[in-house]
């Protein structure tokens, strides 16, 4: 669920083309207002993720610094940044423990922090000429593939089990699916290797086991939220993650 006070991961770069990712608090959330030329207004009621990102919301946010080395995911609030962003360029929710004594936040899942270095290596995001100390990738940007011909996307598909399974095979470290069974429910579907499950059923999947997060009910209906990658320009397969951490 995204409403203000949500910790969401942004991918931005920085004034010298670096690409990195962000924590940030959200401040305020700005939606789409009805007819053909609808501006941007201010709301405050929370709204389910999938949604927000389909409607493409503004979000400002108070930006958690890295506060450790490379490796090392803790975090020091608050960068102040008044640049809205769009979602976009929202990888995902990470949760985070109350600060140690010294205002230090780490997330709860002691993988998050990989996990989302692994989702930024599937997407490229675009600089434009704005000098900007962060910069999250625009639209336009993924329309076009970026300046690479790279360009990530976040589809939600809807699909229930067949035969009593959805026939992938999902790395439990990063939630990538390593194997689709040609014929199964999932195969079907359209999911791919490669992609990463980011939610089921509107619930994330960082700190949560995968299997566990399935309805028991053979016959429910199974909402997954992907993160894809895609080379557009090369049509060529995304290449696989690794599975473990170096």
């Amino acid at each position: 669920m995204l409403e203000n006070g949500t910790n969401v991961v942004i991918a931005t770069y920085d004034s010298a083309g670096r690409f990195d990712w962000w924590c940030g608090r959200v401040q305020q959330m700005l939606c789409k207002s009805g007819g053909k030329r609808g501006s941007y207004v201010r709301t405050y009621l929370p709204v389910p993720f999938d949604e927000a990102k389909a409607a493409n919301y503004k979000i400002h946010c108070n930006f958690y610094a890295k506060s450790g080395a490379d490796g090392d995911y803790s975090f020091k609030y608050n960068v102040d940044d008044s640049a809205p962003y769009h979602m976009e360029s929202v990888l995902g929710l990470l949760d985070l423990n109350l600060p140690t004594d010294e205002g230090v936040y780490v997330p709860r899942d002691p993988q998050a922090g990989w996990k989302f270095d692994e989702a930024l290596k599937v997407i490229t995001p675009a600089a434009d000429s704005t000098p900007h100390r962060k910069r999250a990738r625009s639209t336009a940007d993924d329309e076009a593939g970026g300046s690479s011909g790279a360009k990530k996307r976040a589809l939600t598909v809807t699909l229930r089990r067949k035969g009593g399974t959805l026939g992938i095979s999902v790395d439990p470290d990063n939630h990538q699916i390593t194997n689709v069974v040609e014929g199964g429910a999932c195969d079907i579907a359209g999911l791919c290797v490669g992609d990463f499950i980011a939610e089921v059923n509107g619930k994330s999947t960082t700190g949560s086991s995968f299997g566990k997060l399935l309805p028991a009910a053979a016959t429910a209906e199974i909402r997954l939220r992907l993160i894809r990658g895609t080379v557009a320009a090369r049509d060529v397969e995304l290449e696989k993650v690794r599975a473990e951490v170096a």
